[in-house]
């Protein structure tokens, strides 16, 4: 052989074996890991919709029993024994919507999910959280200063506050 012998050959090639393996196996995890992102960002978006169709069911309830009657109309104690459950209920299902965006809003900023393709999903949302102090979940975002959702209005202020 041409200036190597047997073992010298048998050692490049379990070089090259190796690194094709290590190759290979960097491939694979990269795969996993887009899979992985994949499964996580469906998570998310089935958080946000599982809550905030809790807080539409709830919402629909409070109308029903209200039967159509402003809040000065339902002045009745019986009536109003009847909707403080349903209140309370409401307030933690917008609660647990906020929570969801805000454990979006955190892997965003982790950069744990697709940033790009978050930033497309659910800028408009975002902006719509932060900005409508008339929406249900106003009274928990805003102000911003005692608000405990700090990634919500954090990643905000990246998309729509430009100074």
């Amino acid at each position: 052989m041409s200036g190597m012998d047997a073992k010298a050959w048998i050692s490049v090639g379990a070089a090259g074996i190796s690194i094709l393996a290590m190759i290979l196996s960097w491939a694979a995890a990269a795969r996993a890991r887009n899979v992985s992102v994949g499964s996580l960002e469906t998570s998310i978006r089935s958080a946000i919709s599982q809550t905030r169709g809790a807080v539409r069911a709830i919402a629909l309830q409070i109308a029903s029993a209200s039967d159509g009657k402003t809040e000065k109309e339902l002045q009745v104690p019986a009536q109003q024994r009847r909707l403080e459950p349903l209140r309370q209920i409401f307030s933690e299902a917008v609660e647990d919507n906020l929570n969801a965006y805000e454990d979006a809003c955190a892997k965003y900023l982790d950069k744990k999910i697709d940033r790009e393709r978050f930033k497309k999903m659910y800028s408009e949302e975002i902006r719509g959280l932060c900005t409508n102090t008339k929406a249900p979940t106003a009274e928990m975002l805003h102000p911003e200063s005692t608000s405990k959702f700090r990634a919500i209005w954090k990643v905000y202020r990246m998309w729509h506050v430009h100074e």
